[in-house]
């Protein structure tokens, strides 16, 4: 993968998951300021967090301008080169987003103060800021180009295995749809405005929150933008069936080398591996690190993992490998059988059921490795507010694909066992099969348990 890549990996990666660890914290502010006022109760006591000198509100939106700041510090040149490539196209900055989070922030303080200390010029103080904090709020909803950014290839995840896994681009081929900054501007925007309404009167809060669409619109944002996070999930693929043959005896060092005129062996170095790996079928996984896991697309945000050698290992007893992976000559992808080695299967039955559980295990690890990544990502924390708007608006939470429950939560048993029919080679939906069935079909030799089976300990 491109530096700039691991660069923003490296450097928002932490500071994304500290902001949204802020999301967490101010999510149950709100919905208990909610749940007060639908009872009848004043939201001040639950607000009171305003009062600290540090808090939540004002710890998140630090945070995302410390993020703004990286950003504009790694790709402000890069986005401005880019951005004179393409003429007639405005931008909507990264500031600009704050700077509506900052005026509405301003304004949930000020509604504080004029719930906390009532007076006429108070409250009419309070009519003005919510005026001006509404039209901000509505930006995030109201003018797409918020969501959007230059489209920089150095940002795109890549390797030698999967190649660049890039987001879809925009009908003019230069923007592409972003939520690193807008989202977690868009919450925290979105959180004081609903202090505002809280701290309004009575009929205020009627006609904004628990009536009318308003509401309804800000739901809706926040759930389109959750489901197209989660459908740029791009899992790094696993071996096919014919390419892990030849994997299996490639991740040894020993079937590396050349015979001398002499007879005696020449085993090749890790720089001859590399330049021999490309064609050996599977051989770029090897040469990537054997990656399993998750990308999303949209930031190039990834989780890996390196895939157990000792389970690939298990297939070299169903094939048999003869030859060396070396060949000789300027240009190896001239030659007829692959790298020079070859690999002959002895136990076509026994090879079939190692791959399905190799598929079966890789499956598994790649949702354990979509869980990590969208707790980074803070996934759940983006449905968490969807459901408490949707309880004050009195109102059912959308409906979630099944990927969230591979890719964000960990499945229920029940939900589990309608995967598996997908996930396992001649399992049927009607079929009937006990644990210990379960565990000898996945070759599962330790204590016979699904978390051990399907989370490796999660």
């Amino acid at each position: 993968m491109g530096d700039l890549n691991q660069t923003l990996q490296q450097y928002l990666g932490q500071d994304f998951m500290n902001a949204m660890e802020s999301v967490g914290s101010i999510i149950p502010v709100i919905g208990g300021a909610i749940k007060a006022v639908s009872m009848g109760k004043s939201a001040l006591q639950m607000l009171g967090v305003l009062d600290q000198p540090v808090n939540p509100f004002s710890i998140l939106l630090d945070e995302i301008r410390v993020i703004q700041q990286k950003l504009d510090q790694i790709l402000a040149q890069i986005e401005k080169d880019r951005l004179e490539q393409a003429t007639g196209i405005t931008l909507i900055t990264r500031a600009m987003l704050l700077n509506d989070a900052s005026n509405i922030q301003t304004g949930a303080y000020d509604a504080y103060a004029c719930a906390k200390f009532p007076s006429e010029d108070n409250a009419q103080t309070l009519v003005e800021i919510r005026d001006s904090a509404q039209a901000s709020v509505n930006h995030f909803v109201d003018n797409p180009n918020y969501w959007k950014r230059i489209f920089l290839e150095a940002t795109v995840y890549s390797d030698v295995w999967s190649g660049p896994l890039a987001p879809p681009l925009e009908a003019d081929g230069v923007l592409v749809w972003d939520y690193s900054v807008v989202l977690l501007s868009y919450i925290d925007a979105l959180a004081n405005w609903l202090v505002i309404i809280l701290l309004s009167d009575s009929g205020f809060g009627q006609a904004h929150l628990f009536n009318g669409t308003e509401i309804i619109k800000h739901i809706n944002q926040l759930y389109d933008a959750l489901l197209k996070i989660l459908t740029s999930y791009e899992p790094i693929r696993h071996p096919d069936y014919y390419e892990l043959q030849y994997l299996i005896f490639a991740t040894n060092d020993a079937n590396f080398y050349q015979i001398l005129i002499n007879g005696s062996i020449d085993y090749l170095s890790s720089e001859e591996h590399d330049q021999i790996l490309p064609f050996i079928p599977g051989g770029n996984w090897r040469l990537a690190g054997y990656p399993c896991g998750m990308v999303e697309r949209y930031m190039g945000r990834f989780n890996l993992m390196t895939y157990p050698l000792t389970e690939i290992a298990e297939g070299s007893n169903y094939l048999d490998f003869s030859g060396s992976y070396w060949v000789g000559g300027a240009n190896p992808a001239e030659v007829v059988d692959p790298a020079g080695g070859h690999v002959e299967v002895t136990d076509a039955d026994g090879y079939e059921r190692f791959y399905n559980r190799f598929c079966f295990h890789h499956t598994l690890r790649t949702w354990q490795q979509a869980r990590i990544l969208s707790r980074d990502l803070g996934l759940r924390r983006v449905w968490s507010l969807i459901q408490e708007l949707c309880a004050a608006r009195r109102i059912p939470t959308p409906n979630l694909p099944d990927t969230w429950f591979k890719y964000v939560d960990t499945p229920s048993i029940r939900q589990l066992c309608g995967f598996l029919p997908n996930l396992i080679e001649g399992l049927n939906p009607w079929d009937t099969i006990s644990l210990r069935q379960l565990a000898n079909s996945l070759g599962f030799t330790g204590t016979v348990s699904l978390r051990a089976m399907f989370f490796f300990n999660e």
